[in-house]
């Protein structure tokens, strides 16, 4: 049962090809105004050569850090693309997923496959048991429903064309919903959040957002989106944010920049959008913070 509180304040947003030493130096450890850090890693990185054979040593050294620097942390680890290459294979545990091909990105599994969903629960299950119950794990960011960190899927016609040839929008949207159940079922008491993204080509987000309702009614205030494309120019107006606005108060929403802000001024001006529509947790990159000396003035 979700026991954790809503996720909120600054988290310091690091690189996937971030390493230990990396992590351990960086500036948001030491800012009283950084509520934690947001760590992003790959699949593959953590499961390289097989389903039995884990590699935590980023994870628990940022967990330990939180410990000794009082902070949070949340965790991103991407499927998708990111997949190792063994789950496309059969094994001990079963045959491997069938794949999918997303224009200029390359080969993910298919994520309404259910060897793909049996393999991604397994490693979710693993990871769960690890972190759940850790205090300091703020939140989680759910992935294998886009081809990334985001729910995007399709990224051209031929794309479209490849997914409507399995069953259409439809079968995303439940391979969507399937999947935020799975890390349901592993973070039990961690809030989760999808990071929002179109799963047709161009840009047609109606699937999302039939998934997310979807979600919401299955999941109730465990499940939480967030925007990755702040900035300031950031429309308060449309879907997204009146989205976030409405579910802001129970469940978990939040913005991540869109890139690494100018000027203190940019930077001000979108967190003051972000506000604004009503979120309370915001992604920034380590840059952000060399901008200004307390992001809680903004």
């Amino acid at each position: 049962m979700l026991s954790k509180p809503l996720p909120t304040g600054f988290f310091e947003l690091r690189r996937s090809t971030d390493t230990i030493k990396d992590v351990t130096k960086t500036a948001g450890w030491l800012r009283p105004d950084v509520a934690g850090i947001a760590i992003r890693l790959d699949w593959n990185v953590i499961q390289p050569t097989s389903s039995t054979v884990y590699d935590w040593s980023y994870i628990d050294a940022v967990a330990a850090l939180a410990v000794q620097y009082g902070k949070q942390f949340s965790i991103l680890v991407e499927g998708g693309v990111s997949a190792p290459a063994w789950v496309y294979q059969a094994g001990p545990d079963g045959n491997g997923s069938s794949q999918f091909t997303v224009t200029g990105k390359g080969v993910m599994p298919a994520p309404w496959d259910p060897n793909f969903q049996r393999r991604w629960s397994t490693f979710l299950m693993a990871m769960g048991t690890k972190y759940d119950a850790n205090p300091n794990l703020s939140y989680v960011i759910v992935t294998g429903q886009g081809y990334g960190g985001q729910a995007t899927f399709c990224k051209s016609l031929a794309d479209d064309a490849e997914l409507a040839a399995v069953g259409g929008i439809n079968v995303w949207v439940n391979a969507f919903v399937s999947i935020v159940g799975l890390y349901v079922n592993a973070f039990p008491q961690t809030p989760l959040i999808v990071n929002v993204g179109a799963p047709l080509y161009p840009n047609l987000s109606g699937g999302f957002k039939t998934a997310t309702g979807l979600c919401l009614t299955a999941y109730g205030t465990h499940f939480g989106i967030k925007n990755n494309g702040l900035c300031p120019t950031s429309s308060t107006t449309g879907w997204q944010a009146s989205e976030i606005n409405a579910l802001s108060p129970t469940n978990p929403v939040g913005f991540q920049m869109l890139a690494a802000s100018a000027t203190a001024t940019d930077l001000a001006n979108s967190i003051e959008i972000g506000e604004t529509i009503g979120s309370n947790l915001f992604e920034v990159y380590s840059s952000d913070l060399k901008l200004v000396s307390d992001l809680t003035t903004l």
